[in-house]
């Protein structure tokens, strides 16, 4: 009776460990179907420049918003120190290492320097965005394209154009007027770059803009005359 309770016994046993194994390769395959479609996909759908860019971003937020409470309504501006010693005259890059990043919130005027390598804040600052002064360019077409493609080079981060338009008037030169009252220095600025001259008030025969800073007025290129040889 004991014999076949035992001979019993070891044959539940087989079973059981034969289900057990069963188990393990059902679920080993379908680990392995799920990893080779996935593989799959990802070498027929490689991500983009632009993808990976941004998977890296989310994760350094990630990173961040475990070490620091974010606004949740906002997403950062996000930059890479590339070279420290460019900075080093900033208060808030004073601790910088290259390599560091830089969470902007322009809208909770939140700045946050971070350290992937170390999973580490640096540094957190309140920090104020300027916007681009906004810019209406008037003149001819082929005028306003010089004075956008000077504006677009050089003050990108300070100017931006906004309205673009004929002329009523007759001028000479360029004409950098101040709308706003508050961008005289960039004002300046421009005419300098632009070789015209600042002036304190729009033509009265030009309409004044609303929601515009700076009005620049271009005048036509000057005609250039060839000479026809005395025979």
């Amino acid at each position: 009776m004991a014999k076949e309770f035992a001979k019993r016994r070891r044959g539940y046993g087989k079973y059981i460990l034969l289900g057990v194994n069963v188990f393990i390769i059902v679920g080993l395959t379908i680990f392995g179907t799920v990893y080779y479609r996935r593989y799959q996909h990802l070498k027929n759908n490689p991500p983009s420049a632009t993808d990976l860019a941004q998977a890296e971003i989310d994760r350094y937020i990630a990173e961040v918003g475990k070490l620091y409470d974010l606004p949740k309504d906002e997403k950062p501006q996000v930059a890479t120190v590339k070279d420290k010693e460019k900075l080093k005259d900033q208060p808030f890059f004073i601790k910088a290492e290259n390599d560091d990043i830089t969470l902007i919130y322009t809208g909770a005027k939140l700045a946050i320097l971070y350290r992937p390598s170390t999973k580490q804040i640096v540094n957190v600052s309140t920090v104020t965005v300027q916007e681009p002064a906004k810019i209406k360019i008037l003149g001819p077409e082929a005028s306003r394209a010089l004075v956008e493609k000077t504006l677009t080079e050089s003050f990108k981060n300070e100017a931006s154009v906004s309205e673009k338009a004929d002329a009523k008037g007759s001028y000479t030169g360029v004409i950098v007027v101040d709308l706003s009252g508050q961008k005289s220095d960039l004002a300046q600025k421009l005419a300098t770059s632009l070789k015209g001259r600042v002036e304190t008030s729009l033509p009265s025969n030009e309409d004044k803009p609303n929601g515009i800073d700076i009005v620049i007025i271009a005048s036509a290129p000057a005609a250039t005359t060839t000479e026809t040889p005395t025979p």
